[in-house]
C-alpha cells in the first residue's frame, strides 16, 4: 500500500527535487503540497512533471490530508516552528529537512510528537554522502585529534554554520578529549551549493574529508528513506543512519 505525503516548501530550491521525486515514487503518493508563494498552481507542472491534480495550498487545513500521512517540511525556520509541531499533534509523522532550528524547536516537536502517537525525522542533511562524510570522520579522529570544519553554502542560506556541520562539530567534540569544541568556519558565496570540509590535522600531515553537493537531487533518495520510515517511528530520530540499514 502506498504511503500517502503531504509537502511543505513544494515551491523551494529543495522543495521542487523533493516534490519531483516523490511522485516518480510508485510506492509513496503525493496527496497535498503547501507553498507561500505558489498556492492554486498544480505542484507537477511547478516541478515539471506534468499535470497531477495535486493543487498547492497556502495552509494545512486547506489539505485535509489522510490520517497517517506523512508531512514532508522544506520551508523556512519561522513556518516549521509553527507547521511540525501542529501535524504531529494531529498525528502525522513528520520528515524535516528544514534548517536552522535549535534545541527549543527539536524540544517541541518531540514533545508535540508524544502527544500524538507518532514519530518524526528531523535530518540537517539527507544526502547520502554526507552520512558518510561523518561516519568517515569519527573514524578519524580517532588518530587525529586535532580538527576544523569548513562549510561553504550560496549566499542565499541564512543559517551560520549550516545545521549540517554544527551536527558533525557536536558529534566530533564527544570523540575529542576532554569534549573540546571543534571550530568550524562558514562561506556564503555566489555560485556555491553545499559544500563542507574536515581538516584532521597532527605534525607533518594533514587530513582532508570533503562533501559537495552540486545539485539538491542529492537530498531526494535519504528524504525518501526517511518517509518510507516514517510511518513506523515513535520517536524523534536526528540523523540519517538511523533510518539508513545502509549506514
Amino acid at each position: 500500500m502506498a504511503i500517502d505525503v503531504v509537502i511543505a516548501g513544494a515551491g523551494g530550491r529543495t522543495g521542487r527535487e523533493v516534490a519531483r521525486a516523490l511522485l516518480a515514487a510508485r510506492d509513496l503518493r503525493l496527496v497535498g503540497a503547501l507553498g507561500a508563494h505558489s498556492a492554486g498552481r498544480d505542484v507537477g507542472e511547478m516541478v515539471g512533471a506534468g499535470p497531477v491534480g495535486v493543487t498547492v495550498r497556502a495552509t494545512l487545513d486547506e489539505v485535509a490530508p489522510p490520517p497517517g500521512a506523512v508531512l514532508v517540511d522544506f520551508t523556512l525556520a519561522e513556518a516549521s516552528r509553527r507547521l511540525v509541531p501542529a501535524a504531529l499533534r494531529r498525528g502525522m509523522p513528520a520528515v524535516v529537512g528544514t534548517t536552522g532550528l535549535g534545541t527549543e524547536d527539536l524540544e517541541e516537536i518531540e514533545a508535540a510528537a508524544a502527544q500524538g502517537g507518532v514519530g518524526a525525522c528531523v535530518v540537517s542533511n539527507f544526502s547520502l554522502g554526507a552520512v558518510l562524510c561523518a561516519r568517515l570522520a569519527a573514524l578519524a579522529i580517532e588518530v587525529f585529534p586535532d580538527v576544523e570544519i569548513v562549510e561553504l553554502h550560496g549566499s542565499h542560506k541564512r543559517d551560520r554554520p549550516s545545521g549540517t556541520a554544527a551536527a558533525l562539530a557536536d558529534r566530533l567534540s564527544d570523540l575529542r578529549p576532554a569534549g573540546r569544541e571543534v571550530p568550524i568556519h562558514s562561506v556564503r558565496l555566489p555560485g556555491l551549493v553545499a559544500h563542507q570540509e574536515v581538516l584532521f590535522g597532527r605534525p607533518g600531515e594533514v587530513l582532508t574529508l570533503r562533501h559537495d553537493v552540486l545539485s539538491r537531487e542529492a537530498y531526494a533518495e535519504g528524504v525518501l528513506m526517511a518517509v518510507r520510515r516514517a510511518p513506523a517511528l515513535r520517536s524523534v530520530v536526528t540523523r540519517l543512519e538511523e533510518v539508513w540499514e545502509g549506514a
